[in-house]
């Protein structure tokens, strides 16, 4: 056979050419790893997203068919309910439970482009819209009643639309009903109703001193100093922070 003779120069361009073939091998190899990876975790965001949607969705849709089985348990007492208002009988109504009161629920279907229209207990002329493809609304709001500064925190999936002339609550800082209006619930006599979640007693203690004292009772509450000082914090870093 043939013997090729290879000088120096010669034999190092080869081992540099064989170098650069296994390096170009290596980078290729390295980039498919991270196109790899990268989809991978993309396939993970995708899977955690599509499961948070799912549970929102279900939140929402069981919050609805509870709002639909209470206003159909009520409907027959409704006439009872307005003469109990007017007769100045204490309701305090909170979170989206203002809704039930109010001429109808509607909203668009998620997964599809249906409408949803559940009819209220009409005793009050505002409607609900409930929008069922965003997430939950948080916020908290400070505002006015009966010469009270009062606190608010909300969590719903939908606003109210209408006049709101017995508003409860005139918004300080912080939205009301909807975004486009300063008036927050609903206040006829006696009967309270406020997008504003339960605690609402325990952010706004004089406003439980004032309940007690429409029920009767005497207003000394426990730990009322403390809750107070609680209360004072509280509006002060809601002025501070809103």
């Amino acid at each position: 056979g043939q013997v090729f003779q290879v000088d120096e120069t010669g034999y190092a361009q080869i081992v540099q050419q064989v170098r650069d073939s296994e390096f170009a091998k290596e980078i290729a190899r390295r980039e498919s790893e991270l196109a790899e990876k990268r989809e991978n975790e993309l396939r993970m965001v995708r899977m955690e997203q599509e499961k948070e949607f799912d549970k929102t969705l279900s939140e929402k849709e069981s919050e609805l068919a509870d709002r639909e089985k209470t206003i159909e348990l009520l409907m027959p007492y409704r006439d009872q309910l307005i003469d109990a208002i007017q007769k100045g009988v204490i309701f305090l109504v909170t979170g989206n439970a203002l809704e039930i009161f109010g001429t109808a629920i509607e909203g668009d279907e998620v997964m599809s482009d249906e409408k949803i229209f559940i009819r209220g207990l009409s005793i009050f002329d505002y409607k609900s819209v409930r929008n069922m493809k965003e997430m939950r609304h948080n916020s908290q709001y400070i505002g006015y009643f009966d010469g009270m500064i009062l606190l608010g925190h909300r969590s719903q999936y939908s606003f109210s639309y209408g006049d709101f002339d017995n508003y409860f609550i005139e918004i300080y800082k912080g939205i009301g009903m909807n975004p486009d209006t300063k008036r927050e619930g609903v206040h006829v006599k006696n009967f309270f109703a406020t997008y504003s979640l339960g605690p609402c007693f325990i952010m706004n203690p004089h406003f439980l001193k004032y309940i007690l004292r429409l029920l009767g009772l005497k207003d000394k509450i426990p730990f009322e100093k403390e809750a107070m000082e609680a209360y004072e914090y509280r509006l002060r870093e809601l002025r501070r922070t809103l």
